[in-house]
């Protein structure tokens, strides 16, 4: 059995409500009511049920799920009443801690450990990332390990299929957030290790930002070139002389293509440390 919460008392949580209930099409699962997604409702319905696993649907922190009365309705405090249970949620942060303790106590937890991020303008994608593991899990019956690579796949589709820059980078975030603690125990938090991967990421983003920098001043400088270039022949010879194909021209244009190639190859750099 499957039993639902998922509160609605700001913007965030109207969206996570009716992504829940898109959900609740697809696989049998009680679904309660946004009030009842509260500690003391929550724990007795828990009780009462005894369900297999457990869908929470919106905010959290690393410790909590913050119920619909913005107090925690699970935390570290209760979490032990979910021992041997799953736990599915679309909430942010909570595969740090709570994530944690939860396969300690011998469950599964699927989740996020970082924000889960989303955009009004394509948020359909993003509902659609977040059931996807469920989903599959109901239909196909196969492990969770294999839930989470079907889901990571749905994820990459779904970034390919997005109109616009910011679905497809935070559908990305979302993507590399996803965690899933099965058999499998969560990553060992290795402190060396830890500062390693931090460093790095750190010194990525800082030569990606230089490059950005870098590639937009000589956009500009090429652009300005270009115009004293086209200006010098317009007093030369009117557009006729603009018209011509110049030695300037060749230069620019080589100009360009370098700057294209360049950037190109950071791009695929960067692809390949994401």
């Amino acid at each position: 059995m499957i039993l639902g919460f998922a509160p609605r008392f700001d913007e965030a949580t109207g969206y996570s409500r009716k992504w829940f209930e898109k959900l609740a099409e697809h696989v049998n699962m009680h679904v309660t009511r946004p009030e009842e997604a509260v500690r003391e409702v929550a724990e007795q319905l828990i009780a009462k049920l005894n369900p297999e696993t457990i869908v929470f649907y919106n905010h959290g922190l690393e410790d909590s799920l913050i119920g619909n009365d913005g107090k925690p309705m699970v935390n570290m405090e209760n979490i032990s009443l979910l021992k041997g249970k799953t736990l599915y949620t679309m909430s942010c942060l909570s595969g740090r801690k709570l994530g944690v303790q939860h396969w300690r106590n011998n469950g599964v937890f699927w989740g996020y450990i970082e924000e889960f991020m989303f955009t009004i303008d394509e948020e359909e994608l993003f509902m659609e990332a977040a059931n996807h593991g469920l989903i599959v899990r109901e239909k196909e019956k196969i492990p969770w390990s294999k839930c989470l690579e079907k889901a990571k796949t749905k994820f990459n589709e779904l970034i390919a299929r997005a109109k616009h820059f910011w679905t497809k980078v935070l559908l990305t975030h979302d993507r590399d957030a996803l965690v899933c603690y099965d058999s499998t125990p969560p990553e060992e938090k290795c402190i060396i290790r830890k500062i390693a991967s931090k460093m790095f990421r750190t010194a990525a983003r800082k030569i990606s930002r230089k490059f950005g920098v870098g590639l937009f001043l000589a956009l500009i400088g090429w652009g300005v070139t270009t115009h004293a270039v086209a200006s010098e022949l317009y007093y030369k010879g009117g557009y006729a002389e603009i018209l011509k194909l110049q030695g300037e021209y060749v230069g620019l244009g080589l100009t360009l293509i370098g700057i294209i190639m360049l950037a190109s190859n950071h791009i695929a750099w960067l692809k390949t440390k994401s």
